[in-house]
Order: C-alpha cells, then sequence, then structure tokens
C-alpha cells in the first residue's frame, strides 16, 4: 500500500506540473491582454480627451480670427474710414462690440495714414502696451504677441480694411490677453478629465527649450500625434500648427504658432492597473489551482489505485497460473515416486508368491526387508506429502515462544544419534547458551532433525558437522555447516522448487522424498525467518537459519 501511495503521488506531481505549466502561461497571456486591452483603451480616452481640448482652442482661435475679419468688414467701420460725416454716428460701433465681447480690453482702428480715429480700452494698465504696434498696412491679418503683464501675454489682432476697388482704408486691432487657453483647461479639470500636474502644452517655435521637454527626453518630436508607453509612464500628444490651419493669418516671429498637447499618464496609476489585474488573476489562479489540484488528485488517485489492482490482479492470476503448473507438474513428480517403490514391492510379493517354498529363510528375510525399507519411504513421503498440504491450505499456524537454541540441537541429537555413529560423524556444538529465539517450538524442531539428518546423509564416514551461533540486528543466525559432497549452482537452483524433481543418494546410498527442504523453508517463513544455502561442491555445504531473537520485555 505504500508503493501504492509513492506512486500515486509521484503520478499526481508529474500530471499536476504538465497542467500548471500550460495553465499559467494561459494565465500570464490574460493577464498581459488585459494590461494591454486597459492601456489601449486609457490611450483612447486621453486621446479623446486631447481632441475634444484641440478642437476647443482651435474653435477659440478661429473666434478670433471671425471677429477681427467682421470688423474689418463692417460696413460701419468701412464707413469711419471712407465718408468722415458719419463719423459720429459709427464712432460708438467698437466700443459696443467690444462690451459684448468681453475678451477683449483694447481696440484701434487707424486710417491708410496711420493715424489713429478711435481708440477703445477698458482697463488703463494695458493703454501703454496697446501703443506698441508699429505695422502698418498690412495685407492680411496680422497674429502677434506684444508682451507680457503680470505673466498675461498679451496678442494682438490686426486685419486691413479695404473699400470699393480694394482701395486700403486703414487697420483695425484687437488686444486682449492669452488667457483663454487656461479658462479651456479650467473647464476639463472641473469635470476631472485631466489633472493640472499631468497636462502640458506648450511651444515648438522657440527651438524646443521648453523646461518639460528637457526632463522628458522620451517625448517623441518628430511625430505630430500619437502615444508613447515608457517605463509604466503613457504619454498621449497631439499638435497645432495654426500656420496650416489659417493660411490667410500671417504669424509673426514673437508668435507660438506651433503647439504640442500633451496628456502624461503617471506612473503610479499605470502601476495600479497593473497591480489590480494582478491581484484579481493571482485570486484567479490561486482558485483554479486548488480546484485544479484536487481535481487532479482524485483522478490521479483513482487511476494508479485502478491500474495498481489491475496489476495486481494479473500477478495473481499469473502467479495461480504457475502456481497450478508446478503443483501439476508436482503432482506429476509424486506419482513417479510413489510409483517406484509400489513397483518394486508388487515384484517381489510376485517373487515371494511363486518361489515362497525354495528360498531359504535368509533370502526370504531379505526380501522382507526390502519391501519394509519401501514401505518406510513411502510412509515418511506420505507424512510430508500431508505436513506440506497443510500448510498450503493455512492449517499450520505457529505459536511462538521462547526457545533456548540448544534444547532444539539435544532433541535433534538424540533423534539422530545413531545415523551419526553409524557413520562415524564428529557433531560441534558451539551454540551459545544465552541464544534464545522467539518461534514454534514443534516447528523448528522439525527444521533441525530435517537439516541435520541432511548433513548426516551428505557427510561421508569419519566427517564432522558443526553447529554455531551469532547475535545480530534482533536476530539470531545458527549456521549448520558439513564437510561433505556439496552442491554445485545448478542442484542448489532446484532446491526449494517443487516443479524441479530432485532426491539425491546420500553418501550411503541413503533416500529421501525431496519434500523435506521444501518444509524445511516454509517453516522458517512462518517464523518470521529465512533460510539461506552456500555451497561448493567436493568441499561441503552451509545451512544459515535467521530467527527472531526473543527478548525478555520485563
Amino acid at each position: 500500500m505504500t508503493q501504492l501511495k509513492s506512486k500515486i503521488f509521484k503520478s499526481y506531481l508529474l500530471l499536476l506540473v504538465r497542467s500548471l505549466i500550460p495553465f499559467f502561461l494561459f494565465i500570464f497571456f490574460l493577464y498581459q491582454l488585459n494590461v494591454s486591452q486597459n492601456i489601449i483603451k486609457l490611450k483612447s480616452e486621453k486621446k479623446m480627451i486631447l481632441n475634444l481640448i484641440k478642437k476647443d482652442i482651435e474653435k477659440e482661435f478661429i473666434d478670433h480670427i471671425d471677429d477681427i475679419r467682421f470688423l474689418s468688414e463692417a460696413p460701419q467701420i468701412r464707413s469711419l474710414l471712407s465718408k468722415r460725416p458719419n463719423l459720429n454716428k459709427n464712432q460708438d460701433f467698437l466700443k459696443n462690440y467690444l462690451e459684448i465681447k468681453k475678451k477683449y480690453f483694447a481696440g484701434y482702428i487707424k486710417n491708410n495714414k496711420d493715424h489713429t480715429i478711435i481708440k477703445e480700452y477698458f482697463k488703463d494698465e494695458y493703454t501703454e502696451v496697446s501703443q506698441q504696434s508699429t505695422i502698418k498696412k498690412p495685407k492680411k491679418i496680422i497674429f502677434q504677441i506684444l508682451g507680457d503683464r503680470n505673466n498675461d501675454f498679451i496678442i494682438n489682432i490686426m486685419a486691413p480694411i479695404y473699400g470699393n476697388d480694394n482701395l486700403f482704408l486703414g487697420t483695425i486691432s484687437l488686444y486682449g490677453k492669452q488667457v483663454y487657453i487656461d479658462d479651456i483647461l479650467k473647464k476639463y479639470h472641473s469635470l476631472n478629465l485631466i489633472s493640472q500636474e499631468n497636462f502640458y502644452w506648450f511651444s515648438l517655435d522657440k527651438n524646443n527649450s521648453d523646461e518639460f521637454l528637457k526632463k522628458e527626453e522620451l517625448f517623441l518630436l518628430n511625430s505630430n500625434h500619437g502615444s508613447n508607453l515608457n517605463k509604466d509612464i503613457l504619454y498621449i500628444f497631439d499638435t497645432i500648427d495654426f500656420k496650416t490651419l489659417f493660411p490667410q493669418v500671417d504669424f509673426s516671429e514673437n508668435i507660438n504658432s506651433t503647439w504640442k498637447l500633451l496628456i502624461k499618464v503617471p506612473k503610479t496609476k499605470i502601476i495600479a492597473m497593473k497591480k489590480h489585474f494582478l491581484d484579481g488573476y493571482r485570486s484567479l489562479s490561486l482558485f483554479i489551482f486548488l480546484t485544479l489540484s484536487i481535481t487532479i488528485w482524485i483522478i490521479s488517485k483513482e487511476t494508479n489505485k485502478r491500474k495498481f489492482y489491475e496489476k495486481k490482479l494479473q500477478l495473481q492470476n499469473e502467479k495461480l497460473i504457475e502456481n497450478n503448473r508446478t503443483k501439476d507438474k508436482f503432482i506429476s513428480i509424486l506419482a513417479h515416486d510413489l510409483k517406484s517403490p509400489f513397483t518394486g514391492i508388487t515384484g517381489i510379493f510376485s517373487i515371494l508368491t511363486r518361489k515362497y517354498d525354495s528360498y531359504d529363510d535368509t533370502k526370504k528375510k531379505k526380501l522382507i526387508y526390502s519391501i519394509n525399507d519401501s514401505i518406510q519411504g513411502i510412509n515418511a513421503l506420505l507424512i510430508n506429502l500431508l505436513e506440506w498440504s497443510k500448510i498450503q491450505r493455512g492449517y499450520v499456524i505457529p505459536s511462538p515462544m521462547k526457545v533456548k537454541i540448544n534444547d532444539l540441537t539435544a532433541s535433534a541429537y538424540q533423534i539422530l544419534k545413531l545415523n551419526l555413529e553409524s557413520k562415524n560423524i564428529k557433531l560441534s556444538n558451539s551454540i551459545s547458551d544465552k541464544h534464545f529465539i522467539l518461534a514454534d517450538k514443534n516447528m523448528i524442531e522439525a527444521v533441525f532433525r530435517n537439516i541435520l539428518s541432511n548433513a548426516i546423509k551428505f557427510t561421508p564416514n569419519s566427517g564432522k558437522i558443526e553447529l554455531y551461533s551469532e547475535r545480530k540486528d534482533k536476530y539470531i543466525y545458527i549456521f549448520i555447516k558439513d564437510n561433505g559432497v556439496g552442491m554445485n549452482l545448478d542442484i542448489q537452483s532446484k532446491l526449494f522448487r517443487l516443479d524441479k524433481h530432485l532426491t539425491t543418494l546420500g553418501t550411503q546410498n541413503e533416500k529421501g522424498t525431496g519434500l523435506g527442504l521444501i518444509i524445511t523453508k516454509e517453516f522458517i517463513h512462518l517464523n518470521r525467518g529465512s533460510l539461506e544455502v552456500d555451497s561448493i561442491k567436493d568441499q561441503g555445504t552451509t545451512i544459515i537459519l535467521k530467527l527472531p531473537e526473543y527478548r525478555d520485555i520485563s
């Protein structure tokens, strides 16, 4: 089950990583897309505002041009210059016009000799400035800046006045402050469409010497309009070129005829917008991640569990098929092992039946002893077969207890004492009296008898068998070593297999059933131990038993 959990977890992590990589790439793409779309939306909004401001400024300038053009073409003004008798009748026309407009503080009408015919002004502090103009006989509308008072630029608009037959009659001039742009911007400030610190307008007629341009070098001066995003600061800009818009107007050298309008979206606002989307997508990502993780975990767990049990079932089926084949072969071998002695017994009985009276007692006894040996062999085989069958069906359940190893060796020695003496084999016991194991005593006694019996069987006359033990890592290791015939690797590979017929005669032609070692290993496993064989041909064999050490809890 631990292996299954580990496999499920590894599969889960692999599937999660494979799913999360495209997921996070998709989330990042959505984040970038939303940021880009909002920057585009922001650009569009600011461009629209900038376009409205531009149109208002152009409209205001057009109004100035329309005012001066209206006055220069007004019959009342022309009559003042061409028909002197009507002067008293029309001398208030300019005054009335300026009072209606209210954006001009002075106006002058001069004749073709540059004599002032009418002058109107409403604030004495501008009188001196209004007399600075020295332009005579202009051919078209003149737009110029004369100076400033109290940081207010004074503009002068002058237009020629022509009479019949294109006769030059004189000029008309209007004076005002360049404050109308501030009035326009105040309107947009009040609507919260722009802020004073993030809107700029400046002239490009002064070799780009504006202080703002010195600070902000990233601004694209070679473009008339557009936008630029640099270091999370967004600039939207446009240009007003009055010379192109009004070719009929002559701008003086000191007038700003080309203006750049710029709205700046500060870095803090762009970063705040990005953070807003980032926080939103972070929360969305976390939710989807948790949902995806749980879903993938459930799918991975169920899929791997199903695969695990399918594989386990397949292995069990394969093992069952293999066991059935092994048992079929074992039964075949067992039938052969039973058939041979029964055939011998049948043959001996047949001889005795036919020739009993002709045989002397010695010969009869020899035949009877042969029958006895065969029956004893069959009996031993059947006993081992019955024991093995009980183990396979789970009827043999160990009852662990404290067992002194030397008690087991003593019991086995008493049973096999005659066998040792008949072959003059020396048994050396070096097992410690302090070594105790936790095991089923009857099972381990059978194990000792079987292993020691095999050691005697394959040890030659006057041979030697050694017993010794070691304690290591909560286990007792028991070594049963002989200097007998030993085994090659081929024989060792067949020792514990049911499907291999392995009955080898001892050094004095002792017979075996072939099941002894198989049952021995089953008993060792039932007692949570293990059995190893270390053997070299013609040098001997060492059987190593590993069994749990008994530990006194008290």
